[in-house]
């Protein structure tokens, strides 16, 4: 049996690498599978349930407190940008570019991790209503 393994290597090409499972790994698959099934109960499914909801809830916790986190951060960054382009404007300093590649790196990221964030708080936030 093969298995294929994604690995992202850039956004338009994707390298996939093959392994083949031995038969000694499978049966023992099978045996864990029919294990499960032998072993299963309703509670089960009702205890999976409530620690999806649980997980779902504190995620959203989580996150909308990484929210609050990144929105000070993120007006730390804009204060600490107007002064270095006010520094730059007046004095005309050289490492004062450097400081303002920083903070735009810094501001990108805090925006791309906001982005990133938001899809998923939405995501757990659609679950929670269809659940």
């Amino acid at each position: 049996m093969k298995v294929s393994i994604e690995h992202n290597l850039s956004p338009d090409k994707k390298k996939v690498k093959r392994k083949r499972l031995s038969m000694k790994v499978i049966n023992e698959i099978n045996a864990v599978n029919r294990r499960i099934a032998e072993t299963w109960t309703p509670e089960m499914d009702a205890e999976i349930e409530l620690a999806t909801l649980q997980y779902r809830l504190a995620r959203c916790a989580t996150l909308t407190e990484e929210k609050l986190v990144r929105a000070q951060k993120r007006a730390q960054l804009k204060r600490d940008l107007k002064k270095a382009v006010t520094v730059k404007l007046l004095s005309n300093a050289l490492d004062v570019d450097a400081l303002l590649a920083r903070i735009r790196s810094a501001l990108a990221d805090v925006e791309l991790h906001e982005l990133n964030a938001m899809a998923e708080l939405r995501a757990i936030r659609a679950e929670l209503r269809q659940a």
